[in-house]
């Protein structure tokens, strides 16, 4: 068999042979293998899955982000909220602050009021003594009232007009008109002059109204033994009403003198033909008023003073607070009724100051008046303002605003030998700091009142340390005469009445006459 050559033998004879040709043709690369189609499906399905995860988390997160962003708002508000409580809490501690420094400023305040009252000797029950007393005022006004009106009463000041000028009875013709230089009969049953007046000038002129006094003290002392119907009237009444009534009488005997034509230049009074006029008003000439008329004047008078005194410039001085110690009932001058020539009220009054008052007040006053009053009144009767000054001392006052201030009284009045014994603190206090002293005279009252109390503190204990102490030393005195006196009882017990063999004591001394078995056998003679 002929030997026939391998492909693979003729592959390489040919290659050997044809070497030359080989090495001009270019270099094959080895091909690379093709993914298949099942494995692309696999990595498609596997990056699937894995975007589908990437996309479930990215949604969890996202909603995670947006929890995470409502509890941060939530957290926010609650912040803001915090710190809003936290500011209202911190005001509120500021106004606890606040109310806990007034509350221990009222308990210091209330401490001291209470150490005040601790050294006052008060009534228990404070409301039903206020009680008490203001029923005690009540009562005490209704028994005034009635000793004004009883008929002994005006009796007795009858009987004490004749008594005191020496006539029988009080008619126009048996009164005496009185003038000076004539000479005035003696008193026997005194022997002083009768009492005298001056019929044709005012109660309050000097010499009537001495002669008025006179009559008071002579009433309230005696008036019970002269009337004694009268006792009870004379003892309610105070020097005060019984002068209103010595005055009213006064005015009451004028009136009829001038009605009978005896006083000069007075012509009897006659009744006008067509009557009088729709609201004229007709009192007696010169009637004083009542003690009610003038401090209800005042009153009057103080109300116009205070408006027009707000109506001054407002740079004005008598605005400042230092002058409204001037502005008191008491610092008002008395308002008596105008009469014409007839006694007829002309619808005014006439105003007279005392003299007591300073150059600094009068211009005060002046000030005030010449103001205008904001809010008038239709009832106010003006005033008349008299020529004349009265000499009387100021008020005398139990509250310490309505007393009268130094700065207010004249200085050359007071320095009078017979007005110093007016300066009393009654009637005439310091002016005050604004005035250059240099304390209130309230403060200084004040301190002298506790100083009052602790006093009378201190005196109370005392005298109850005093009585305990005498309390003891009796209560032992009486121990002592307790067992002196049961001794001396006891002692006739041991006698022969009462023998026996368990009673029996021995004898304590050898010669008193007894034996050892308690029978007295008699003492040797």
């Amino acid at each position: 068999m002929p030997n026939i050559p391998s492909s693979d033998q003729t592959d390489a004879s040919s290659t050997v042979g044809s070497a030359p040709q080989l090495e001009q043709l270019p270099s094959v690369q080895p091909k690379k293998s093709k993914p298949k189609a099942g494995e692309i499906v696999l990595h498609i399905e596997d990056h699937e899955q894995r975007l589908r995860e990437l996309e479930a988390r990215n949604f969890h997160l996202q909603n995670a982000l947006e929890l995470s962003n409502i509890e941060v708002m939530a957290h926010r508000k609650t912040l803001a909220e915090c710190e809003g409580t936290l500011m209202e809490y911190h005001k509120t501690l500021m106004d606890h602050q606040n109310a806990l420094q007034l509350i221990l400023a009222r308990i210091t305040e209330l401490e001291q009021q209470q150490q005040r009252d601790e050294q006052m000797e008060v009534v228990s029950n404070t409301s039903h003594s206020s009680w008490i007393l203001a029923k005690e005022e009540i009562k005490h006004v209704e028994e005034t009232a009635d000793a004004l009106k009883n008929t002994s009463f005006k009796e007795l000041v009858r009987q004490a007009y004749q008594l005191r000028m020496g006539v029988p009875n009080l008619t126009p013709e048996a009164l005496p008109m009185w003038k000076e230089g004539d000479v005035i009969p003696l008193d026997p049953g005194t022997g002083k002059p009768f009492l005298r007046f001056r019929w044709d000038q005012k109660w309050d002129m000097a010499e009537n109204f001495e002669a008025i006094q006179t009559l008071t003290y002579h009433i309230k002392k005696h008036g019970a033994n002269l009337v004694p119907a009268a006792a009870q009237a004379v003892r309610v009444l105070g020097e005060a009403e019984i002068q209103d009534c010595v005055v009213r009488k006064f005015q009451a005997i004028k009136k009829a003198l001038r009605a009978d034509g005896r006083l000069p230049g007075a012509a009897p009074k006659k009744e006008p033909s067509g009557g009088d006029a729709v609201g004229e008003v007709k009192e007696e000439s010169g009637k004083r008023p009542s003690k009610a008329q003038l401090l209800s004047r005042a009153k009057g008078k103080l109300q116009v003073r205070i408006r027009k005194r707000t109506n001054l410039p407002l740079d004005s001085r008598f605005r400042l607070a230092k002058y409204d110690g001037a502005l008191n009932e008491n610092q008002m001058s008395d308002d008596e009724d105008d009469v014409d020539g007839e006694g007829v009220f002309t619808g005014k009054y006439i105003s007279r100051a005392p003299a007591w008052r300073s150059s600094e007040l009068i211009e005060f006053l002046k000030e005030v008046d010449a103001a205008k009053d904001p809010a008038p009144s239709q009832k106010y009767i003006p005033r008349i303002k008299a020529t004349e000054t009265v000499d009387v001392p100021p008020k005398v006052a139990n509250l310490i605003k309505n007393r009268t201030r130094r700065w207010m009284v004249d200085p050359q009045w007071l320095a009078k030998a017979e007005n110093k014994d007016f300066d009393i603190e009654t009637r005439i206090i310091d002016s005050g700091v604004a005035w250059g002293d240099e304390e209130e005279p309230e403060v200084r009252f004040e301190r002298q009142k506790r100083m009052r109390e602790e006093k009378a503190s201190v005196q109370q204990k005392k005298r109850l340390r005093q009585m305990q102490v005498n309390d003891t030393k009796a209560n032992k005195k009486a121990v002592k005469k307790g067992k002196k006196r049961s001794g001396k009882e006891k002692q006739p017990e041991a006698g022969p009445s009462q023998a026996g063999p368990s009673n029996h004591q021995p004898p304590s001394h050898a010669d008193d006459g007894e034996s050892s078995d308690g029978f007295d056998y008699g003492s040797p003679s």
